[in-house]
């Protein structure tokens, strides 16, 4: 399955204006959408995500958290690394989502979770019952 990131362009203003305060202790998540996300959104409450239930928590700041391992500047890039969060279904099923929003949930600027980037899977994906899915960023 090819896997397509997207950029938030707010994500980048929001850099300049010190919304994002990026450490191993952030506070990122994965939020869960079928309805496809636009550049130009800025923050959680312009996402329509999935249902929660059966494994997966949604709501204002929900979602699935980010374990940062490192952040890495090399030749003017800066990298931000995490382990991969795996999301289980159990009790029933989770989605259809075709979309993984990254989002800062941890910011003390903007409460409402600014938006960085997203993940676009090419077809919608339901997780059935004790079924697994690995989310990377």
């Amino acid at each position: 399955m090819a896997v397509a990131y997207n950029k938030f362009w707010q994500a980048a203003a929001d850099l300049m204006h010190g919304v994002h305060n990026f450490s191993t202790s952030a506070s990122i998540k994965f939020m869960l959408s079928n309805t496809t996300p636009t550049s130009t959104m800025a923050t959680s409450t312009d996402i329509t995500q999935i249902s929660s239930g059966n494994g997966y928590s949604g709501g204002l700041l929900g979602g699935i958290p980010v374990s940062v391992t490192a952040i890495t500047l090399s030749n003017g890039l800066c990298t931000l690394s995490a382990n991969p969060a795996t999301l289980t279904a159990g009790g029933g099923n989770i989605g259809p989502f075709q979309f993984s929003v990254l989002y800062n949930a941890g910011s003390t600027v903007i409460t409402t979770g600014p938006l960085l980037g997203w993940y676009d899977y090419g077809t919608a994906i339901t997780l059935h019952d004790t079924d697994s899915f690995t989310l990377s960023s």
